[in-house]
């Protein structure tokens, strides 16, 4: 594994872990009225 594919590898291991904690604290955040879809291990789950 070279030097590019590891920084790629980081890069987007990083970005997804962003796009989760984000998707995390927004549905945190917002009240619970609505139905909200929350990312986890086994696929989208409706809460």
């Amino acid at each position: 594994m070279g030097e590019r594919e590891l920084r790629t590898t980081i890069v987007a291991w990083i970005l997804w872990w962003f796009m989760r904690l984000r998707l995390m604290w927004t549905n945190f955040k917002k009240p619970k009225r609505h139905p909200v879809f929350i990312v986890s291990d086994q696929g989208p789950v409706t809460t």
